[in-house]
């Protein structure tokens, strides 16, 4: 077991034997209860041997193919292009038959449950999973959840070992943490590591994304995680699993020391959905938002820069029924104080469609109460508590976007459903040197854009690559502009 530390003595008995010592004088050193420092490290190596070893055999090897045979494979239009100019029309004659990948799961029913990333079974023909034991299965995919980077898969056997699940939302800074995965296809994998941070979905002062779901609350730990490591646990030293692993930070593609999991307090609702219907339905409200900043808070009197703000509320919504407006300051709910935009369309997300609310406002200097109750994301496409529509996917370039507007069109002299509008351009940042506010951004990756929705299928087209090309018309005309993504990858 891990050692512990001596109690903690009341400050009254403390202060007592401090006064004793100032008048007796130094004490002897009672040797005989000293322990050598090796028996601590032992009993501390021992721990950790046992947690491994408690883990290990419900963690599962996840191996993944796609087949690229059939005339209907699906391959990006950037590589479509490529292999025609260099392989003529029948390019297809000389791919390879499937193409592999790896990944890591754990088990999380004894019935064959098992949990993985989004990006490590998307698409795939075949998932074969390997135990611990040895055992090999073919899996089934229960369902999957690209805006959480969240998967469920199943195989045909019983009485599997489970991970039990622990209090993601207990974890403190510093708090000792272990990795288990198939780093590079090295099955059964530990690393040991700290948690680094909490709460994470964005760097660089807060103001850009990791863009690494749609919906991020990462647990950010330097236990090593490298490719393969995907869609494995994340453990605290009790053996429970906190996280899943699912991204890290890198220049190299491997290790630098920044990993991401996703907290468990986070993925426990969707598994559920994802285990009983195969999809997640989130809560909807219907209001665009953004962070209160400092300045803001002064010039509404706050006492302190918390909450949100709406920017503007979607008709025919929840947050229009209950008469909730452009301007009004969001700083709790449920009783709870708001911290973030993120952490907002996050738990109204995860509460689901039909859930009761308790929104406390602020407006005109005073405070309302106001109950809404959760809708549906209107076909699923948009986000429940929506971002503010000018960050749009680029912002983690250091664009700021916005539809164009008839006006800005006129002056171009171009049709107003043609681009997207630069807003502004973060100081240092990779879009910086060539884009300024008041461009339109006419394609990207060789696609043209029209609104959000065209861009993010355009980013998601390259999202292999590390650069993005973008075709931008200004007063001077049409120019091409070469930004490199930043390295926050999936592995």
């Amino acid at each position: 077991m891990i050692p512990k530390l001596p109690p903690v003595l009341p400050r009254r008995a403390a202060a007592g034997l401090l006064t004793t010592a100032l008048l007796l004088g130094p004490l002897p050193r009672a040797q005989s209860h000293e322990r050598p420092h090796t028996d601590i490290l032992q009993e501390t190596s021992d721990a950790l041997s046992q947690i491994a070893e408690r883990v290990i055999p419900a963690v599962a090897y996840l191996y993944v193919e796609k087949d690229f045979s059939a005339p209907d494979a699906e391959i990006s239009p950037e590589w479509e292009d490529l292999l025609k100019r260099f392989f003529g029309p029948h390019y297809r004659d000389g791919l390879p038959r499937t193409q592999s990948g790896n990944g890591t799961g754990f088990i999380i029913r004894e019935d064959g449950y098992i949990l993985t990333n989004h990006h490590v079974v998307n698409g795939a023909d075949r998932i074969m999973v390997r135990l611990h034991d040895g055992r090999e299965f073919e899996a089934a995919l229960i369902g999957t959840d690209e805006k959480s980077e969240i998967a469920v898969i199943r195989i045909g056997a019983t009485d599997l070992p489970v991970i039990p699940r622990g209090d993601s939302n207990a974890l403190k800074i510093g708090e000792l943490v272990m990795a288990v995965g198939n780093p590079f296809g090295l099955t059964a994998s530990v690393s040991l590591g700290v948690v680094s941070g909490l709460g994470r979905s964005h760097y660089g002062w807060g103001r850009m994304p990791l863009a690494i779901a749609a919906y991020q609350n990462f647990i950010q730990t330097d236990a090593e995680i490298n490719p393969g490591n995907s869609g494995g646990p994340l453990i605290n030293i009790q053996g429970e699993v906190i996280g899943m692993n699912t991204a890290i930070f890198s220049r190299t593609g491997g290790s630098l020391g920044i990993g991401f999991a996703i907290p468990m307090a986070m993925a426990g609702k969707i598994i559920d959905q994802l285990m009983t219907s195969g999809h997640v339905s989130r809560g909807f409200l219907g209001v665009a938002i953004h962070d209160v900043t400092p300045e803001e808070a002064e010039f509404y009197e706050l006492d302190d820069a918390h909450g949100i703000i709406v920017d503007a509320v979607v008709g025919g919504s929840p947050a229009q029924e209950i008469g909730l407006k452009r301007g009004d300051i969001i700083v709790k709910l449920d009783g709870a104080p708001v911290v973030s935009m993120n952490a907002f369309r996050n738990q109204i997300a995860a509460l689901g469609p039909g859930a009761e609310l308790e929104l406390e406002i602020y407006r005109e200097g005073s405070t309302h109460v106001l109950r809404p109750r959760t809708g549906a994301i209107p076909g699923e496409m948009k986000a429940a508590a929506q971002p503010d529509e000018r960050e749009g996917p680029l912002s983690a370039l250091g664009l700021t976007l916005r539809p164009l507007t008839p006006e800005r069109a006129s002056q171009l002299d171009f049709e107003a459903e043609e681009g997207l509008l630069v807003q502004e351009v973060a100081d240092r940042s990779a879009a910086a040197e060539g884009i300024q506010a008041g461009d339109v951004i006419v394609s990207v990756n060789s696609r043209q854009v029209t609104d959000l929705d065209d861009l993010r299928d355009a980013l998601s087209a390259g999202a292999r690559k590390n650069k993005v090309l973008l075709w931008i018309r200004n007063a001077h005309g049409l120019k091409p502009v070469l930004l490199t993504r930043p390295a926050v990858d999936s592995e």
